[in-house]
């Protein structure tokens, strides 16, 4: 409601106005604050990547062509991550497209309302070429055995899965929202999808497996991640931050 909007905004200029600095890890966060009025004249706002990603780690391995066409999911098993679409559309995509599949890599929240129950997870896996992974310890292994990494989120800071994937030179798609449409150059570095929209989501998968330029989408993601999402220039934008402050 406007009243609990209004309480909340009014503890943010609270809490935020004696700070000298500010860092926001994508641009819609950073406008909200600026439109509300919630950071004082004094503070210096700063627009960081997330924490990047580690290139040495997710080193480039590029786009290889599967008979299997794997979809891979990685994040918290919650509802408003967007599973819910991926599943709809991927029994659309499962019916035109026999030898897809769609994996899941994350953690059950229990405690979080929105968490996606073991129960129904099993329920999609005996319905569906989908199989769950459980947790990882070796992500990128994972990465560059799939064709595409998958997140149509409802909202992230920045998205880590997508900025992985992107920096193995794997393609990916994912939601136009806030955070995850910065980490992704639409039609270059992989695809997004409108919010909450199974068909778009569908369109979008459908346009992946279609794409003859896979290999070349693969390598702008890296390319982008070298550019600006680079692991090394961000931490060093955070020590010179700290620095200057002490």
């Amino acid at each position: 409601s406007g009243i609990i909007k209004h309480g909340i905004i009014r503890l943010y200029r609270i809490a935020f106005a004696n700070l000298d600095h500010v860092i926001f890890q994508n641009k819609d966060d950073r406008q909200i604050f600026l439109d509300n009025k919630m950071l004082s004249a004094k503070t210096r706002i700063i627009q960081l990547p997330g924490s990047g990603v580690d290139l040495a780690k997710f080193r480039y391995v590029g786009y290889t062509h599967r008979e299997k066409i794997t979809f891979l999911y990685i994040g918290r098993l919650l509802w408003d991550k967007g599973i819910k679409e991926l599943i709809d559309a991927f029994r659309i995509i499962s019916k035109q497209y026999p030898l897809a599949e769609l994996k899941f890599i994350g953690n059950y929240f229990v405690a979080n309302p929105a968490s996606i129950s073991q129960r129904q997870m099993q329920l999609w896996q005996e319905e569906l070429p989908v199989k769950y992974l459980g947790m990882v310890d070796n992500v990128a292994d994972y990465i560059s055995a799939s064709s595409c990494v998958v997140l149509p989120s409802y909202r992230e800071g920045m998205p880590r899965a997508i900025l992985e994937a992107s920096s193995m030179g794997i393609p990916v798609i994912t939601s136009d929202a806030v955070g995850c449409r910065d980490s992704v150059d639409d039609m270059v570095t992989g695809f997004i999808c409108r919010v909450k929209d199974t068909w778009d989501l569908v369109d979008k998968m459908k346009k992946f497996i279609e794409c003859p330029n896979k290999v070349q989408i693969g390598i702008n993601g890296r390319a982008k991640m070298e550019r600006e999402f680079d692991q090394k220039i961000v931490i060093d934008k955070y020590v010179s931050i700290v620095e200057c402050a002490s």
